[in-house]
């Protein structure tokens, strides 16, 4: 029970953060991104069509693809960033054995899984490990 309300209580904090941060942007036009709060913000510049704040965001996040490349891509195709999701596959293809190891491998679709293993550039120890990963 209070690990729930902990939990909770830090969801509601965190989003109370990033709204006192969109707001900050909003009135100084300056915005320290972070891991933590780069997805909320664009999410919020997007909503709100905010395109400096958009861009950031988007830049930050290709600056920072290798920590989380999965979830990148996906933001990459919600939000139309071609260069992005460029980065993004570049970074997979290129590490793909560590990638396939994360948490978030199993959130790409099939067809994204079947482009990387057929791409001609892609750093595997196996393809069939690739595959046989994605049935579990």
């Amino acid at each position: 029970m209070v690990k729930q309300y902990r939990y909770v209580c830090s969801v509601i904090i965190c989003k109370l953060i990033v709204r006192i941060v969109f707001g900050s942007y909003l009135y100084y036009g300056r915005v320290v991104l972070k891991r933590d709060n780069v997805i909320p913000l664009l999410m919020l510049g997007n909503k709100y069509f905010v395109d400096n704040l958009k861009t950031s965001c988007l830049e930050h996040m290709q600056q920072f693809v290798e920590n989380e490349p999965v979830v990148y891509l996906g933001h990459a195709n919600t939000f139309a960033c071609p260069e992005l999701q460029a980065t993004c596959l570049q970074h997979i293809m290129c590490n793909l054995d560590i990638v396939m190891s994360s948490a978030d491998w199993l959130s790409l679709d099939i067809d994204t899984i079947v482009s990387l293993v057929k791409a001609p550039d892609v750093v595997t120890s196996c393809e069939f490990t690739v595959l046989q990963v994605q049935i579990q």
